[in-house]
């Protein structure tokens, strides 16, 4: 007797599938290339040509890598893709990463001499390992960590506070190539509005990245010139609230400090927006100066500015220092194309010194007081030339205690009990409008 055949839920629809005349529904995944699918895998995947020469000199290049790679900067410096050289800003001397180079030469090497994949290796507590397609393309990839780590997430950049270096101690003062998961989730992007930009995005990052410029003046990210691509890139990368106010309409493009310390809740909606509206309630104090630094050329510098901001959901009195610097078009022409805006508030510093020389002036007042009628005359003196702080004032003394006989006509317990109170006397006010009753109670 035969032995029956396994069978599974699935494999009468598999077998319909295959039997149907209806048109390739599915012929799409054909034309998916391995490209395509590399740069969805969570792992750093290297590809090279094994019959170019070049694969085993010194110059080793990888024809392709997955974003996950490129999300690593340590990587991309040691492997260079062929049309993405290293940059000599960010490696100025030897690039790190020199003994991960020589491990993957050693492995492509083995992979073409016995026409298999390679014995996995580690480094730096990661794992790779690798096979051949078609005997010229080597894939290379990271599997996992050696630490029980793996790729569980979309991109080796969103893995965080992972140890990969095993190694916890060298000597003062050594270069180090031990690479943990937050050097890369924390590693700095070049370009943000490149194709495919290496190394960390942020959120407020991808917000720029994301966003529908092409309905703004500045057009689509993919169309704006190499120079506006390094002033973005300069506002992003500056630690400290920068913004861009860009053409006629002032178009605005700010930074993440920016955000948090300026905008609050008109962020995101300020965003590829023209200043004048959002900021409408403080356009009769700062317009006059954007208008005249568009016209002069020259640049505006504004110190401890008092400014009426709604960012919060109420008109708030907030104190800037601010500048705005022009830019201009390159190449000696008189076009003026932005400004640049570097916002610092002093809010507290400003407001801490007003109340601090409030105080000062009361001491200073009140110590030249010769009766008590003087004395409350002199503190009314001194918080007058306050009206931030003290927008009304009522001044009042409170009178010795006052023996009151409280015993009932109807009887009590105690026919000798008392009570004692306190009465108030209004001595001044500030603010109160003439003919107001004020309660003295």
């Amino acid at each position: 007797m035969s032995k029956p055949e396994p069978t599974f839920p699935w494999a009468a629809q598999c077998a319909a599938w295959e039997d149907s005349d209806a048109p390739g529904e599915y012929e799409e995944l054909d034309t998916i290339g391995l490209t395509d699918f590399l740069d969805f895998d969570p792992k750093p995947t290297l590809v090279f040509d094994l019959l170019r020469h070049n694969a085993f000199e010194d110059n080793l290049e990888a024809v392709f890598t997955n974003k996950a790679f490129r999300s690593n900067i340590h990587f991309t410096s040691a492997i260079p893709r062929n049309s993405e050289p290293t940059s000599p800003i960010l490696y100025p001397e030897e690039p790190p990463y020199t003994t991960f180079k020589s491990l993957i030469k050693d492995f492509i090497q083995k992979q073409v001499s016995e026409s298999s994949p390679g014995q996995p290796f580690s480094h730096d507590g990661f794992l790779w390992s690798g096979f051949t397609i078609r005997e010229r393309w080597g894939l290379d990839m990271c599997q996992r960590g050696t630490s029980s780590t793996t790729f569980s997430d979309k991109t080796v950049a969103a893995l965080k506070d992972v140890q990969v270096s095993n190694s916890n101690s060298a000597a003062s003062g050594a270069q180090k190539e031990n690479l943990t998961m937050s050097d890369i989730a924390t590693t700095p992007c070049p370009d943000i509005t490149a194709e495919s930009p290496i190394g960390y995005l942020s959120d407020h990052t991808k917000l720029i990245r994301n966003f529908d410029w092409s309905s703004t003046p500045l057009g689509p990210m993919d169309s704006w010139s190499p120079e506006f691509r390094q002033i973005v890139n300069l506002v992003m990368a500056n630690p400290h609230p920068v913004a861009l106010f860009w053409g006629e309409e002032l178009t605005v493009l700010y930074n993440e400090k920016y955000s948090e310390t300026v905008a609050f809740q008109k962020h995101p909606q300020l965003m590829g927006t023209g200043a004048r509206g959002p900021f409408s309630e403080v356009w009769e104090e700062v317009g006059e100066i954007f208008n005249s630094c568009r016209r002069t050329g020259q640049g505006v510098a504004m110190t401890d500015q008092m400014l009426s901001i709604l960012r919060r959901g109420f008109m708030e009195e907030t104190f800037f220092s601010w500048a705005l610097t022009p830019i201009w078009k390159s190449g000696n022409t008189p076009e003026l194309l932005g400004l640049y805006n570097a916002p610092f508030e002093t809010t507290g510093k400003v407001i801490n010194n007003r109340r601090m020389r409030t105080l000062l002036r009361v001491s200073e007042k009140i110590s030249l007081a010769q009766s008590v009628p003087e004395f409350w005359k002199l503190v009314l003196d001194a918080l007058v030339e306050n009206e931030y702080d003290f927008p009304f004032v009522l001044l009042y003394s409170v009178l010795d205690d006052v023996e009151n006989d409280t015993t009932s006509s109807r009887g009590s317990i105690s026919s000798d009990s008392s009570t004692s109170i306190k009465s108030v006397i209004l001595e001044g006010s500030l603010g109160v409008p003439e003919r107001t009753s004020i309660s003295s109670n």
